[in-house]
């Protein structure tokens, strides 16, 4: 892969990294399958001290993100009907357009199944995957970045040094790889069909990714601190719907369905929020089960001196004197 270089419009990437033959393997495909792995790994080391077992973590980790992105695709395609009706063959087996969204509401959904088939505490199971739900999809943005989808708009005068430049690519085999946002761009006038570069757009996926990354070292924080179960499951949701609800406002990439003013995205960020809301209200004043004492941390949700937090001032007793009764 070409390396990112700034030009004159800004920062260009690119979106192959190498070929095994004729197959081309992109830093997306790539970033996602590190982001699997270490999701894994972190989500095995912490189920350990949540009392949580392997097999729950890789089984909702595995049919989570299997699932994840059928109802991502699914979510991409209804923003896209219109689309659909025109190539819907094309853009069922096209290798982009995911919409992360509908892929964690679907991935939420099948995993409280096999939580419950196991007969693990959810909630419990959710705090342990949070952090590394964070970790990956902040790699996972970044493969967004390098192949150019979920783009920004495009930067006011005097900030395109700002922006993301997407050029028109041919591969080795001669076939052109059209960036989304330069296809959009002249779609809609802003650039002549014979354009070979996107105009600068706000980085909105780097953006994203940094904001995931701030959320997933906070989530280990809570963690050491956690009191309820759903206490870092709740601030995940609370944390991410206000990044994603923020981000949105500069995103650019056309028909992401837009209501009452707001993307689709906004909308379910608000939900995220609302229910980050509901779910600490109702789970605070339940505290953690007993076998979970102690197991998140040096300054966990127990303190470090009992069950109760700091121990309680009691009074000493009185030593019984010798020939009392």
């Amino acid at each position: 892969m070409e390396p990112p270089r700034r030009t004159a419009d800004g920062l260009s990437v690119y979106p192959i990294l190498f070929y095994i033959g004729k197959l081309p393997i992109s830093p997306y495909g790539v970033l996602l399958a590190v982001a699997l792995l270490l999701g894994v790994a972190l989500g095995v080391s912490r189920a350990r001290r949540a009392g949580v077992s392997d097999e729950v973590v890789l089984d909702v980790t595995f049919y989570g993100t299997l699932v994840g992105f059928v109802g991502g695709r699914i979510a991409f395609i209804l923003t896209h009907l219109n689309d659909f009706f025109q190539r819907p063959m094309a853009l069922i087996l096209d290798r982009a357009g995911f919409t992360f969204m509908g892929g964690l509401i679907c991935a939420l959904l099948v995993s409280v199944w096999i939580i419950r088939r196991r007969r693990e505490r959810f909630f419990n199971v959710v705090d342990v995957l949070a952090p590394p739900l964070a970790l990956g999809h902040a790699l996972g943005r970044l493969g967004c970045l390098c192949a150019g989808c979920c783009y920004g708009a495009v930067c006011p005068a005097g900030f395109e040094k700002l922006g993301v430049s997407f050029p028109l690519r041919i591969d080795k085999f001669g076939n052109q790889i059209i960036p989304p946002a330069l296809y959009d761009q002249v779609q809609n006038g802003l650039l002549p069909q014979t354009a070979t570069r996107s105009l600068p757009v706000w980085p909105t996926q780097p953006i994203e990714s940094a904001g995931l990354f701030l959320i997933f070292f906070l989530l280990l924080w809570v963690w050491r601190r956690r009191r309820f179960e759903g206490h870092v499951f709740s601030v995940y949701l609370l944390a991410y719907g206000v990044v994603r609800f923020g981000v949105e406002f500069f995103r650019g990439d056309a028909d992401r369905g837009i209501v009452l003013g707001l993307s689709t995205s906004q909308w379910l960020s608000i939900a995220c929020v609302t229910l980050a809301i509901v779910l600490w209200r109702r789970l605070r004043n339940r505290p953690l089960p007993a076998n979970l004492t102690g197991l998140t941390g040096p300054t966990g949700p127990t303190g470090p001196t009992g069950p109760t937090g700091p121990a309680q001032n009691t009074p000493p007793r009185r030593r019984k004197r010798a020939g009392a009764s």
